[in-house]
């Protein structure tokens, strides 16, 4: 008896346990009560601060590289070939002025040569003078001839020869006066010749090279010195098809260089080319600044800043931007009610910490500026600032 009494307990025992079983199974198929489910979701909101989208003025700024040029450079050739650099007046980094004396050539042969001609140019002239002499008698015989012609005192021959050598004379006089001519002439051209043979400094500028040491023998096709004007420099630059339409004489540029970090010298935008590359769609330009100080160089590294004025754009603040790995495509978060909404868009201008939005972004809507990097496509969020 008592062993049936516990055989009966312990089926109530088990009976209570399948129970208690079976009542756990459907409170977990029903899911969680509505108080405990609030508490799950808020455990996956994101806090995110916002911006909104809205219209403003953006500058307009070109960021351009290129190396610091002279405005002019000449390179001076001599002359005259064949002859021997006897002395180069200047050295590099000589500043020198328009019209002075740089170089000298060998002047021996050519002042020979000076001599030689003055001399048979002289002799003409004398040669002249002796026929002009000739020719006067010549023709004081001719006159007295021909009155005794007429008086029949002399024959026709007789008077005839006296009009043939009188002639004769004459041509003899324009052909010796020809010739002076021509060693005059050849003269003015020697003394020419004598003055290339001094070089002169064709502008006012540095001697920023010397390709040739005294010495050497000239040639017409060989330079012997460079001449650089440092006061005016110039940056040739290559500006992008999208940025060309914004470029107009005179636009104002700062300079920066790595020899003076904190200082931005000024220039203008002096000439743009008005034909776009093909091959890399970009066109050149050229910015001319001020040295009067001489603090840059030529061959300085420089970095350029075009001011081109403002443009009214639909604009976000930069850190709301976001890139896809890989790409160069730009995303951004936009707060949806409660949700956040990837969004693609199309980035233009940048500056003072502001981005325009040329496509993706509509003005008015809140794009998140904070918070991120923990978002993706509707997640929950909560706007707190």
């Amino acid at each position: 008896m008592p062993k049936v009494k516990e055989n009966r307990v312990n089926r109530f025992l088990i009976a209570i346990l399948f129970i208690i079983a079976l009542l756990g199974g459907v409170k977990l198929l029903a899911g969680p009560k509505k108080g405990e489910m609030a508490s799950d979701e808020g455990l996956n909101i994101v806090p995110v601060s916002v911006a909104k989208v809205e219209k403003k003025a953006l500058p307009i700024k070109i960021q351009l590289v290129g190396d610091l040029k002279a405005s002019q450079e000449v390179n001076v050739y001599p002359k005259i070939a064949g002859r021997i650099i006897q002395r180069i007046h200047v050295e590099r980094g000589d500043w020198v002025k328009e019209g002075q004396l740089i170089i000298g050539l060998e002047k021996e042969p050519i002042l020979a040569q000076i001599r030689q001609t003055e001399a048979q140019y002289q002799a003409s002239l004398s040669k002249i003078k002796e026929i002009e002499a000739n020719l006067r008698l010549l023709k004081a015989d001719r006159e007295r001839f021909e009155r005794l012609y007429r008086e029949g005192a002399v024959s026709k021959q007789r008077y005839d020869q006296i009009e043939t050598q009188t002639v004769a004379v004459e041509e003899g006089l324009s052909a010796a006066k020809a010739q002076a001519e021509s060693l005059r002439a050849s003269l003015e051209l020697l003394n020419v010749y004598l003055r290339d043979h001094e070089i002169r400094a064709p502008m006012t500028g540095y001697i920023s090279n010397r390709y040739v040491d005294e010495g050497t023998l000239s040639d017409t096709k060989v330079p012997i010195l460079r001449i650089s004007q440092d006061k005016t420099l110039k940056v040739v630059a290559l500006v992008t098809e999208k940025d060309f339409p914004y470029l107009k004489r005179g636009v104002e540029a700062e300079l920066y260089v790595d020899a003076y970090p904190d200082r931005a010298f000024r220039g203008k935008v002096e000439v743009i080319n008005p034909t776009i590359d093909p091959l890399t769609r970009s066109g050149t330009v050229e910015i001319k600044v001020e040295n009067q100080d001489l603090l840059l160089r030529s061959g300085m590294f420089a970095r350029v800043v075009l001011h081109l004025g403002q443009k009214e754009a639909i604009s976000i603040p930069k850190e709301a931007l976001n890139r896809m790995a890989g790409t160069g495509t730009y995303f951004v978060f936009v707060a949806e009610g409660q949700r956040a909404q990837l969004r693609n868009v199309e980035v233009g201008l940048m500056e003072e910490g502001f981005a325009e939005i040329q496509a993706g972004l509509k003005e008015g809507e809140l794009v998140v500026v904070k918070g991120q990097s923990r978002l993706k496509d509707g997640t929950s969020i909560k706007v707190v600032s």
